[in-house]
């Protein structure tokens, strides 16, 4: 049993633990929570050898054989995550051959909304896009996720905490395979959570992983927790070229170091107050060009004045949106994606000083992506941009149709289409119907389901005065109906349908 005192010395800087451990301060262990749908293992076990011992070339027709035997999406699903934590490194980036684990979670929720045979089509792709990061593992040492060590103790938590703020890998992986069947998972995940922001190395991609990890394990059910909850620690603790920043002072963490003293100066009643969209070009004008370590003084003061916290995030979201216009790339890209898993957990965590510190670093996040972009940041503003009545707009289904068939020509032309007709009360579903379909046929790569539903997102947590625009942002970065069609997929449609 943990006391309250404790509780507070096993804490990290700034963290308060009462919600992570749930109202029974005394409980040190809490049953691990029933989710609402689980995977029989066996069957996954089984299809998780297969894909990782069969070659990328005879995966894809193998595969079709066990889809015409009647295994489901979401069996191949929870087999493809098992198989990425345990073959795909995090290290040396969190990035790069690790979207294999990154991308799952925006892969199921593109494909959930399409016919299952569009599922399908999805679905293989993936599973070729793990061949491919299991052979550049293998080529750069054949890394693979070791058999948990069972220390039995009895402070798994505090063990945890401390690891995490020395940066300690391997003392953190013993702690967190232990946690794995202790703890409720909802719980843990508001620590993780906590830790996923606290650097910006990688581009936003830990606190990504964290939410990657945690829709999984929604999905999936408990008995796939530790291998999945192991591998995102051993993201977060990547440093990979620098000395320990537990003992140092790097760039990366020095926002985080500002955010948890302006984080004890926020009100009491600070997740009270009232949403003023007026206040959003505000605070847009002060990420166009406040410092990472100085963004924390617009959260106070905003909320010291009764400014309801979905006010900054509007302007945190529609900023990352304006970095596409600017310039639509990776580092856009992952502005809108970080923010997206930033706020994800700013929703789902209980803790208080966790949702303090994810509102303070989404603020610090979006000014370092714009940094990022250096000369190439100066352009359209996001609040400023001008609607185009170009499309006929009598019948939905042909506007659409055209404004996709415009985002393969000129973005920016469609950004300011899109725009014109959510302005004249176009459904905005069919647009993101559209984009999903388009995603799954044309992508060029994991950034593209990762930013698709990363925006969609984003779009619905944004108040409505300002969703419109943040949506026509979007297109910058959004695949249209003439765009090359992927090349895997086109395989994966010939071979299911022979």
């Amino acid at each position: 049993m943990l006391s309250r005192r404790r509780l507070l010395q096993v804490a990290p800087s700034g963290l308060i633990l009462g919600s992570v451990l749930g109202s029974a301060v005394g409980t040190a262990m809490l049953p691990t929570r029933a989710r609402a749908f689980s995977i029989p293992v066996s069957g996954v076990e089984r299809l998780t050898r297969m894909l990782v011992e069969t070659s990328r070339a005879e995966l894809l027709p193998a595969l079709v054989t066990k889809i015409n035997q009647g295994i489901f999406p979401r069996s191949l699903l929870a087999s493809l995550t098992m198989a990425a934590v345990h073959h795909v490194e995090p290290y040396p980036d969190v990035g790069f051959k690790y979207h294999a684990v990154m991308m799952l979670s925006s892969v199921h929720n593109t494909l959930r909304h399409l016919d299952e045979s569009e599922q399908w089509l999805g679905m293989l792709w993936a599973a070729d896009t793990f061949k491919q990061a299991q052979q550049r593992d293998t080529f750069n040492g054949d890394w693979e996720l070791a058999d948990a060590i069972d220390a039995n103790s009895n402070d798994p938590l505090g063990d945890f905490i401390r690891a995490m703020d020395s940066w300690d890998g391997e003392g953190a992986d013993i702690a967190i395979s232990q946690l794995a069947g202790e703890m409720d998972l909802d719980e843990l995940f508001s620590l993780l959570f906590y830790y996923g922001a606290r650097d910006f190395r990688d581009i936003g991609h830990k606190t990504i992983t964290v939410s990657n990890s945690y829709r999984l394990l929604r999905l999936f059910g408990d008995a796939y927790a530790q291998p999945v909850l192991r591998s995102t620690v051993y993201a977060l603790l990547n440093h990979e070229g620098e000395s320990n920043p537990s003992t140092s002072d790097h760039l990366a963490d020095k926002p985080w170091r500002a955010n948890l003293q302006f984080a004890t100066l926020f009100p009491l009643s600070w997740e009270e107050g009232k949403p003023d969209p007026s206040r959003v070009p505000e605070i847009l004008t002060v990420l166009r060009s406040a410092r990472a370590d100085e963004t924390g003084s617009l959260v106070v003061d905003m909320l010291q004045k009764s400014v309801a916290p979905q006010t900054l995030w509007d302007g945190i979201m529609l900023s990352a949106g304006e970095l596409l216009t600017r310039v639509s790339g990776i580092t856009s890209v992952h502005a809108n994606t970080s923010i997206n898993a930033l706020h994800y957990g700013y929703k789902r965590a209980d803790d208080d000083q966790t949702k303090r510190m994810l509102l303070l670093q989404a603020m610090s996040f979006v000014t370092l992506f714009r940094d990022l972009l250096g000369d190439r940041r100066k352009g359209m503003m996001i609040d400023n941009m001008e609607p185009l009545e170009t499309l006929p707009l009598d019948d939905e289904q042909q506007t659409f149709g055209e404004l996709f068939a415009s985002i393969s020509t000129d973005r920016r032309v469609a950004s300011r289409q899109l725009l014109h007709i959510l302005q004249q009360g176009g459904e905005a579903n069919r647009y993101r119907a559209l984009g999903r379909l388009y995603t799954m046929q044309n992508n060029a790569g994991y950034h593209d389901y990762k930013f698709t539903e990363a925006a969609f997102e984003n779009s619905y947590a944004i108040s409505p005065e300002w969703r419109n625009r943040y949506l026509a942002a979007s297109v910058y970065y959004m695949n249209g109906s003439g765009d090359k069609l992927n090349t895997v997929v086109s395989e994966a449609r010939e071979l299911l349908q022979a």
